[in-house]
This record gives structure tokens, C-alpha cells and sequence, in this order.
């Protein structure tokens, strides 16, 4: 999936969905990123990773995205982003981290998935 200033890729990290997006997430390519994350939600998985560490730009309409992915989930299903720079900081500053698992690697994202699945 690729249009304008967004790529996206749907993948798996040690068995859970993967949605890798890179470049800018604004208005002109939030429906793209919408659209994404409720294909790769739509998988059922307990957790389902999100690699926003390419993503050179973030504004407050992909936030409330991720915060509708959230609410949308349900109990015990989670959403873990992989993020640094500025996409870390905007998950921080709207809380979203306190809604999902932010970590900074891949290492650490696959961690998570074999802790999460093998809590079940």
C-alpha cells in the first residue's frame, strides 16, 4: 500500500500482525493509515504491533486514530507501537501510551508478543 507521503506494509514480528508505515501521517494520508490499522486489527490477534519508527511526521488526527484502534479492541487485545523520535513523543504527549504497549525496537516488540502469548 503506498499513495502520497505514506507507505505502508502488513507483515508479522514473532507471529503477530505487523503494520509498518513510513513518512508523514497528516491529514492528507490519515484515511490510508485508517484503513490499515483496521485491516491488520481485523486479524483478531491478541496483541498487533504497529512500526511507526520511519514515520518522519505525526499530527493529531493519526493520535485519535490510534486511540479509536484502542477503544475499538476490546478486552484483552492490545495494540504495541515501535516508535522513536517524534511519533514517540506525540504517543506520549496525548497518553496514548498509557492506552498501549510503546517500546522502541523490534527486540523489544517481539519480546512483548512471546510474553503476551504465552500468558494465555
Amino acid at each position: 500500500m503506498s499513495k502520497g507521503r505514506l507507505s505502508l506494509a502488513v507483515g508479522t514480528l514473532a507471529g503477530a500482525p505487523l503494520l509498518e508505515a513510513a513518512g508523514d501521517v497528516d491529514f492528507a494520508t490519515l484515511g490510508e493509515l485508517n484503513d490499515a490499522v483496521r485491516q491488520v486489527l481485523g486479524k483478531g490477534s491478541e496483541i498487533t504491533l504497529l512500526d511507526l519508527r520511519r514515520v518522519r511526521s505525526m499530527d493529531a488526527g493519526a493520535a485519535g486514530t490510534l486511540i479509536e484502534a484502542c477503544r475499538s479492541l476490546g478486552p484483552g487485545r492490545k495494540l504495541c507501537a515501535i516508535a522513536r523520535g517524534q511519533s514517540e513523543q506525540v504517543l506520549r504527549k496525548v497518553r496514548l501510551d498509557s492506552m498501549m504497549f510503546v517500546v522502541g525496537d523490534a527486540d523489544a516488540a517481539a519480546e512483548l508478543v512471546r510474553r503476551v502469548n504465552s500468558e494465555r
